[in-house]
């Protein structure tokens, strides 16, 4: 998955009047971060994005730790198929989240 640094400004933007619980949180974080901090930001198909998020905070949650959402986002990606998806790591002090959104290849 190819990685570039995008504005936090430009995640929120996507994420701004979206409703799902998972963007609801990761909107909630990034409001709290600086809007011109750099996030890594990568993009790839939404089918092998949910089989790793599936593998990957099926087994963090297993072992105790917080996952909210997760069904949630796994129906979304599995609806969209090979769609890419880009996916952001935001980080502060209510926690850590992985931001997942479907973009059109115009604005990736």
């Amino acid at each position: 998955m190819p990685i570039r640094m995008v504005e936090l400004a430009h995640v929120t933007a996507m994420l701004n009047g979206r409703c799902d619980s998972a963007s609801i949180h990761a909107l909630a974080l990034s409001d709290s971060l600086p809007q011109d901090q750099l996030v890594p930001c990568g993009i790839q198909a939404a089918a092998s994005t949910g089989d790793t998020f599936r593998v990957k905070y099926g087994r963090a949650r297993d072992l105790g730790a917080t996952v909210l959402g997760l069904e949630e986002v796994l129906a979304a990606l599995a609806s969209l198929g090979p769609a890419p998806v880009a996916m952001c790591l935001l980080g502060g002090d209510i926690g850590t989240l992985l931001s997942s959104s479907a973009m059109k290849r115009s604005r990736m």
